[in-house]
């Protein structure tokens, strides 16, 4: 008789396979956290910097910024100073929409 000889399944790697992948998923979820901490701190580090700042901002631009009132004078001084001829100015326009 002849004896049944049969070959030894082979195995699977389903194990090793797993764990690549849980690691894989905790070296993201450690990326993940590491980057939402740094946004945090940033923002933070930022907002801080932005709260002191401001104060010293106000006094420097209030004392730089006023406005100078001009005299209305000089503006309608400025106004009748330019001088349009409305007559040879408009005349052209005239001719055009005459050749409408």
């Amino acid at each position: 008789m002849q004896p049944n000889i049969q070959p030894a399944p082979a195995p699977t790697p389903t194990a090793p396979e797993a764990s690549g992948s849980n690691k894989m998923i905790l070296w993201f979820v450690i990326g993940l956290v590491v980057v939402i901490a740094a946004v945090g701190g940033i923002y933070l580090f930022l907002s801080k910097q932005q709260a002191t700042e401001p104060k010293s901002q106000t006094t420097q631009t209030s004392k730089t910024q006023t406005p100078i009132p001009t005299p209305a004078e000089n503006l309608e001084t400025d106004l009748n100073s330019i001088d349009v001829d409305t007559e040879t100015d408009l005349s052209e326009i005239d001719k055009d929409l005459q050749a409408l």
